[in-house]
Parts: C-alpha cells; sequence; structure tokens
C-alpha cells in the first residue's frame, strides 16, 4: 500500500469518526428527556448512550450541543438521587463550555456554579466555597451586583459559609 492510499484511508477514518460522533450526539440529544419523575425510565434507557456520545462531541466540533446535554444528564443523575455520577457529567460539560464559549460567559459560570452545588451537597464545603468565590466575582464582572443570578451566588456562598459555621464570613457577603 503506497503513501497515497494510506494517507486515504486515514481521512475517510476521520470523516467515518466525524459521521459516526454526529449522528451519535444528534440521536442521544434528541432521545434523552429532561429529568421529569415521569420521564426517569427513558433517562435510565438512554445515560449511557448520552454519556458516550457527549464524550466523541470533540471528534464532531458538537461540544455545546453536548454541553447541554451533560446538563439534562446532570439533572436526571441528581434528581434520581445517583449523586456521585453527576461531578464527572458537571465538569465535562463546565470544560466544553469553558473552552467554546470562556470563562466569562453566563452558560460558563452558570456550569461552575452546577459543581459548587454538587460540592456543597457533598459536604464538601471549602472545594464549594473557592468555586462559588470565583462565580460571584464573575457574575459580579459580567452581570452586575443586582441580577438575579448574582444574588443568587450571594446566598449560596453564605450558606456554604454558613454549614461551615462561619458567620462573620457569611454577614460580608
Amino acid at each position: 500500500m503506497g503513501a497515497k492510499q494510506k494517507m486515504e484511508g486515514v481521512t475517510d477514518r476521520r470523516t467515518d469518526q466525524w459521521h459516526f460522533s454526529e449522528v451519535a450526539l444528534r440521536a442521544a440529544t434528541s432521545l434523552f428527556p429532561e429529568s421529569r419523575r415521569e420521564l426517569w425510565g427513558e433517562c435510565k434507557r438512554y445515560l449511557r448512550h448520552a454519556q458516550l456520545a457527549a464524550g466523541w462531541a470533540r471528534l464532531c466540533e458538537g461540544e455545546a450541543e453536548a454541553a447541554a446535554l451533560l446538563t439534562r444528564v446532570s439533572d436526571y443523575v441528581y434528581d434520581s438521587g445517583r449523586w456521585r455520577e453527576k461531578e464527572p457529567v458537571d465538569l465535562k460539560a463546565y470544560e466544553y463550555r469553558r473552552r467554546l464559549l470562556g470563562d466569562k460567559h453566563p452558560d460558563t459560570i452558570w456550569s461552575m456554579a452546577d459543581l459548587a452545588a454538587k460540592y456543597h451537597a457533598q459536604g464538601r464545603y471549602e472545594e464549594a466555597e473557592k468555586i462559588l468565590v470565583e462565580v460571584l466575582a464573575l457574575r459580579r464582572h459580567v452581570l452586575g451586583d443586582k441580577h438575579p443570578d448574582t444574588i443568587r451566588s450571594m446566598a449560596d456562598l453564605a450558606a456554604t459559609y454558613h454549614s461551615q459555621e462561619r458567620g462573620m464570613r457569611r454577614r460580608q457577603v
């Protein structure tokens, strides 16, 4: 086999990977429902497919679609009590949004806040605090002090301080 044929084979494989990953991502996105109790059976049925397809998103430049899909997956695993599965899903969604949209985009900041909420729910207050301080600073800068998301971040940070019994710090937020 000559060099030209080898190169054509590589190109064909990449094209196939692009196509397969794009089709898989679109299928998973259309099949995986929002997290409502009456749809949990469907969520459970398509969970693994959604996670795999989202993992292949970079092959077809589908990170934005994958991040939205992963947000639905994250909601489902949380709502159905599968909390341990939430962190890697949230991390991947955050990674995609950060790479695509940048650190200061509201969707990226929202992904950070989701991750902090996960840590808080697990009692990982110091990790939650570190992220929430950054989320609050970003939201103040991007959205302003009076935006509902900024105010929510203040409340989340205060709740984290309260969970750590740091009342004086809570009053400063």
